[in-house]
């Protein structure tokens, strides 16, 4: 459990970062901002983006 536990805490923490940075995410063209957000945590990478495309 404690693995799992520490990629979720981990992912947050990413996500967080995200967020302390959205004014200038705001200003971000709408497709780079929308990538910014489904990638913020780490979790989705390009790859998985284009399989669930």
């Amino acid at each position: 459990r404690l693995p799992v536990a520490r990629k979720i805490v981990t992912a947050a923490n990413t996500s967080a970062r995200w967020y302390d940075d959205f004014g200038a995410h705001m200003q971000l063209p709408p497709l780079d901002f929308a990538y910014g957000y489904l990638t913020r945590s780490g979790r989705m990478t390009p790859a998985r983006a284009r399989r669930l495309a």
